[in-house]
């Protein structure tokens, strides 16, 4: 295509004298030089990046670690896990756990800080580490060493763009922080069982969950907790919900389903155009390889939800699904509604549960996409064909879709970085790679 800057640029060269020209023809070979160097070093770190992760052809599934692990400590930890993931108008922040200095699970004697990532151009480029919960040297809450759980939940009702962390600490009460800059700067601390204004009575323990929480459709902000009842064993969880009604100036706890089960993630759906609550859970028997299933519908009487019962078993209904026991997302992805949409769409993120040589494990991690209101789920679609394990989903705009989820390695380590990966809906509805997928 013609020019006209390129035409001026030659006549400017043409009639300079021949030392400008030659200091010229220096300045341009530096400047080269210069932009090669940068583009190795750019191309040498993609690199790095695309071999830490199985490779995909399909254009529409595309990969970034973001926290990365390892013994020899790149990011000053061990290990990362149990992410949380916000993503709002090009904004996306992960939070996770940091954990200093072994795999193990959080106690009364390790160190974990809850820590996060935060990118400004839709996850391509990310931010320092930076320590959002200080569980290894914390002085401002004594004898805490330990910050872990992170669970988030957003208000974008009537222009708001408050974000919500919560986070547990070791023998002390959930925590909240808040953020009104899109996580540029954040809340002090706030006691977070002192808070509710609806204590329930037999209550033993009260811890907050994981993933993240949901915004109804009526506002209500509700983050998924675990509740230990004082009749119960240290061991015997309930999967409950603690919300919000007034844009988190208070908090009210939601109520509990029946004991047996861990580690529940939310999302709204409508049964014959009713709101509930949907509520998947691992199982507390490890042996079993099933989701427990419960619907919530509220009950405005008592303030709280009423739960379906635990018999609800999502692979009963959907034989495909190994149900690998981990914490697993749940999100809505498409509303029918108006001129845009005819369809509702739930994704549910999980482990298969087998690699490819059929052993058992968390491998193989596989989105799965719901027409009814999660009722069933059709076949699964591998976002990443080896070690993987608990994972988070945002909803970008409604083709795209984000998962935080912890990749392993092929050490056998199931969590050991903290990858995002992008989809959309082509990649959905190809899958596999089929004809449509070479359309434009």
């Amino acid at each position: 295509m013609f020019s006209p800057n390129c035409q001026l640029m030659s006549e400017r060269i043409t009639y300079r004298p021949l030392p400008t020209i030659v200091f010229m023809v220096f300045a341009l070979l530096t400047v080269l030089t210069v932009k090669v160097q940068v583009s190795d070093i750019n191309r040498t770190h993609q690199t790095s990046d695309i071999n830490l992760i199985h490779q995909t052809s399909n254009t529409n599934l595309t990969h970034k670690d973001v926290f990365i692990g390892g013994k020899d400590k790149p990011e000053g930890y061990r290990l990362f896990r149990i992410p949380s993931i916000v993503a709002y108008e090009g904004i996306v922040m992960i939070f996770v756990e940091g954990r200093k200095n072994s795999r193990k699970d959080p106690g009364p004697s390790d160190a974990i800080d809850i820590v996060y990532k935060r990118s400004e151009d839709g996850g391509d480029t990310w931010s320092s580490l930076k320590v959002l919960a200080d569980g290894h040297t914390s002085t401002s809450v004594p004898n805490a060493r330990v910050a872990y759980q992170p669970t988030t939940v957003m208000d974008t009702k009537g222009g708001r763009q408050r974000i919500y962390l919560f986070y547990n600490r070791a023998h002390l009460s959930p925590f909240y922080r808040y953020s009104d800059d899109l996580g540029l700067t954040w809340s002090q601390e706030v006691g977070f069982l002192p808070a509710l204004i609806n204590k329930p009575p037999g209550v033993k323990k009260l811890t907050v969950n994981l993933g993240s929480g949901v915004q109804m459709e009526d506002g209500k902000l509700v983050i998924p907790t675990n509740t230990i009842l004082s009749d119960d064993s240290n061991t015997h969880n309930r999967p409950s919900v603690v919300y919000s009604d007034d844009h988190g100036v208070t908090w009210k706890y939601g109520g509990h389903s029946e004991a047996g089960a861990n580690e529940h993630q939310l999302t709204e759906v409508f049964i014959d155009g009713q709101s509930r609550l949907y509520s998947s859970s691992r199982q507390d028997a490890r042996s079993v390889n099933t989701r427990r299933v419960n619907y919530g519908k509220f009950n405005h009487t008592t303030e709280q939800w009423d739960w379906t019962d635990s018999s609800n078993l999502l692979n009963e209904r959907n034989t495909e699904i190994m149900a690998t026991p981990v914490s697993a997302a749940i999100e809505r992805y498409t509303r029918a509604a108006g001129c845009c949409e005819s369809t509702n769409r739930l994704l549910f993120v999980i482990p298969q549960g087998k690699n490819a040589s059929g052993q058992l494990g968390r491998y193989d991690l596989a989105v799965y996409v719901s027409t009814d209101e999660g009722r069933h789920f059709d076949k699964p679609r591998i976002l990443h064909s080896g070690q993987a394990s608990y994972s988070d989903i945002a909803n970008v705009d409604g083709d795209r879709f984000m998962v935080a989820w912890e990749r392993g390695n092929d050490g056998g380590e199931s969590a050991q970085f903290v990858t995002l990966t992008t989809a959309n809906r082509k990649f959905l509805d190809c899958y596999p790679l089929s004809e449509c997928d070479l359309k434009p």
